[in-house]
């Protein structure tokens, strides 16, 4: 069981690119994986996601990337 101490959320980046539209949030997290773990775990990750611009398909993740 992962128990979510805090999240935070917020889109970084929206932008358009030839026939796609991308953007990117960023996610604040404080959990805790092990519940005999002392302290929680900060998780800070931002989420990339890309859609046709004509709206066709849904939002796909299109990548994770770590922030330091």
């Amino acid at each position: 069981t992962t128990e979510m101490l805090m999240l935070n959320a917020a889109l970084s980046e929206g932008r358009n690119e030839g026939n796609k539209h991308l953007s990117a949030g960023f996610f604040d997290v404080l959990m805790r994986e092990d519940p005999r773990a002392a302290q929680p775990e900060q998780v800070r990750e931002l989420w990339h996601f890309v859609r046709p611009l004509d709206g066709s398909e849904s939002w796909r993740l299109d990548g994770i990337q770590q922030v330091a």
